[in-house]
């Protein structure tokens, strides 16, 4: 037997993706996605929208700064890796590069060094080329441009002398 799906109305979907939004920031394509994914026709999910946007529950530029802030303060990533969760996100790619220069430029610098700092003791290597090469590869996978890595491996090792 085959379960029967309803489709919910126009004021019902509003209520939900309103609720939705009151509650954290959405991104526009995944509550395109949702609608889509209960059913509704494109009529409809282009009405719900409007409404959204025009209530200021949605907004695409309030969304990308708050993903930037998150990604960055709480995950830890780097602006590559924040740049390609935006553009997975459906967000344009000229809203894309806005925010993620926002990040203050010295702060960005000294958290990848204080980062590599703090995972350099965990690192274990036989000599000073592996270890460098396996934190860059760390900074690299969390998103962290590779010229700035390895700026940052280049002063831990003055501080020290090596990067032990």
């Amino acid at each position: 037997m085959q379960k029967s799906v309803k489709i919910p109305t126009v004021a019902e979907a509003l209520r939900k993706l309103s609720a939705r939004c009151a509650v954290s920031e959405q991104a526009p394509a995944d509550l395109l996605r949702k609608m889509r994914g209960w059913g509704m026709s494109e009529t409809d999910v282009a009405a719900v929208m409007e409404r959204l946007v025009n209530g200021n529950f949605v907004n695409e530029e309030r969304y990308a700064r708050a993903f930037v802030n998150d990604k960055f303060i709480y995950a830890r990533w780097g602006r590559v890796k924040i740049a390609q969760g935006l553009r997975q996100k459906g967000i344009a790619p000229s809203l894309v590069q806005a925010v993620v220069s926002e990040i203050d430029e010295t702060e960005y610098r000294q958290f990848l060094c204080e980062l590599l700092e703090k995972q350099l003791p965990a690192v274990r290597a036989r000599n000073v080329y592996e270890r460098r090469a396996k934190l860059a590869r760390f900074a690299v996978g969390r998103g962290f441009e590779q010229y700035l890595v390895f700026e940052c491996l280049d002063t831990l090792v003055d501080e020290s002398g090596e990067l032990d």
